[in-house]
């Protein structure tokens, strides 16, 4: 058997200091430490302090949770990381984040390949329908539990939580129309399955209320940022499409579409009134915006507990979805036409 003067002869010190490398009970140099660590490895040995330390560590260590976002420039996705990580805490799990913009396919199955390699515990998702079905199936064949969040619908197999964000839509637009506005223009990212759905809501409140619904009041942007929003609502605009109020299916977008708008001498809201979506950087705009606010750190929150239950076998076998409903935020970038009593049904 390995003793502690076996280690010391080994590493040519006294036994005290041989004792000392493995408690830190006082100061030695770190070459002495090392050559001492070094000659109890080659020997096999191992110190009873040692094995407590390991011991701490393997019980304090958490699971290893994945989390692929969109975008790190978005505000919107700080607010589901922020509600992950406080769920998450709460058990010392650990997050890894992933940033899947601009990765294409292959990357994307060489980030899940990496992951399931390291034995990672759980993951949770907010992506496009293709990012989606790859990283889907990819659990589905491993059998590693997962939760989509702010996703489309269509992953099959995992569990969803989303908001309503066709109801959130129509509550904006049916609140507009009440307002008194007639030629409410929409303006979306093409092949975005949340901004389908807001589209829907759109034409309901359209439906609902006597108006129609015309294509050409639909903007279409590639993209979900400011700079994208801005560049379409310009081409929108030299159109010279009358129009006299525009829901936009995000903050940001409404944050370009405004920026259009002034160029063009158009005032908010005394010459357009704009709506978003999300509540991010509503309230830090000029003029507050008025938006339909998610709840992304209580979705965030809840997409955490619903993985931990099924990383700890869930007695739910089939998948679930959790829809939280959104609130209308009334602020200063609508022209108040009717009183307000006549909007608190919108709150």
């Amino acid at each position: 058997m390995v003793t502690l003067r076996d280690v010391a002869e080994a590493a040519k010190v006294s036994i005290t200091t041989a004792s000392v490398a493995f408690t830190s009970s006082r100061p030695i140099s770190p070459e002495t430490r090392q050559r001492v660590l070094e000659a109890a490895k080659r020997l096999g040995y191992e110190h009873a302090n040692s094995r407590r330390k390991s011991q701490d560590v393997q019980e304090q260590k958490g699971a290893n949770i994945a989390y692929f976002v969109p975008s790190l420039n978005n505000p919107f996705f700080a607010g589901f990381v922020r509600g992950i990580e406080e769920r998450l805490q709460r058990d010392l799990h650990n997050l890894i984040i992933i940033n899947t913009e601009g990765a294409d396919d292959r990357r994307i199955a060489g980030y899940m390949d990496m992951l399931i390699d390291s034995n990672i515990d759980g993951l949770l998702l907010t992506t496009t329908r293709k990012v989606g079905s790859i990283i889907a199936d990819k659990c589905t064949t491993n059998r590693l539990p997962a939760v989509a969040l702010f996703s489309p619908r269509i992953l099959s197999g995992i569990d969803l939580v989303s908001s309503d964000d066709e109801m959130g839509s129509m509550k904006a637009v049916t609140f507009l129309i009440h307002q008194g506005f007639k030629r409410i223009a929409f303006l979306r990212v093409k092949d975005s399955s949340t901004h389908e759905n807001r589209l829907q809501g759109y034409k309901r409140a359209l439906l609902d209320n006597g108006l129609e619904f015309e294509p050409e009041l639909v903007i279409e942007s590639v993209g979900h940022d400011d700079l994208a929003a801005y560049a379409y609502s310009k081409v929108f605009l030299k159109k010279e499409i009358p129009f006299d109020a525009v829901f936009c299916c995000n903050d940001l977008m409404a944050f370009g579409l405004i920026k259009a708008l002034r160029e063009r001498g158009l005032r908010v809201p005394e010459d357009v009134s704009v709506v978003g979506a999300d509540d991010t950087i509503a309230r830090f705009m000029s003029p507050s915006l008025t938006t339909v606010r998610i709840e992304t750190e209580r979705m965030g929150f809840l997409a955490a507990e619903l993985l931990l239950e099924r990383m700890d076998g869930s007695p739910s076998t089939e998948p679930r979805t959790v829809n939280l409903p959104e609130e209308l935020i009334i602020r200063e970038s609508v022209l108040h036409l009717k009183r307000p009593s006549d909007t608190l049904a919108f709150r």
